[in-house]
């Protein structure tokens, strides 16, 4: 129930509280990688650079020990993209797009892509990857950050 909570208010001070709580419990490991990768995610989103450690390492464990998870490798993604490793976050990027079924997380893998591109002077392939994220979720929050990074492109 707590972890259903924390990801329902994801992005919230409240998630992390919750989040921070259910870390400090003994977990079976499918929950306990569930949790981590919420809070790799919370870090990411929060921006502050005194997290990316933390992040770094609680989204390494959460695909270590789900390798296969589209949320998980996204994730990944985000915090390689953060930590301005793009050609590892690429990958993950591209990997996640291609498994999930989930409109969500393919908005987040192609906003990814799309900052990746805008950030290593990509231009049309960041305006293409922009517009896919668009296309599977124009709300997601990650939309606005990757049409902030690539918007400057078009106007050169």
């Amino acid at each position: 129930v707590q972890l259903a909570a924390a990801m329902s208010v994801s992005g919230r001070p409240e998630s992390s509280e919750l989040v921070d709580g259910l870390l400090k419990r003994d977990l079976p490991p499918a929950l306990r990688s569930v949790c981590l990768n919420l809070r790799a995610w919370q870090c990411y989103l929060a921006g502050d650079d005194a997290l990316r450690a933390e992040a770094d390492q609680a989204s390494l464990d959460a695909i270590t020990a789900s390798p296969d998870n589209d949320s998980f490798i996204d994730t990944r993604g985000h915090v390689l993209l953060w930590n301005k490793r793009w050609s590892e976050a690429e990958q993950h990027f591209r990997r996640a797009f291609k498994l999930t079924k989930a409109r969500s997380t393919s908005a987040s893998a192609a906003s990814g892509l799309a900052m990746i591109c805008a950030a290593t002077n990509r231009a049309d392939e960041a305006a293409e990857w922009l517009a896919r994220a668009r296309e599977n979720d124009s709300e997601h929050v990650l939309v606005a950050r990757a049409t902030a990074a690539v918007e400057p492109l078009r106007r050169l």
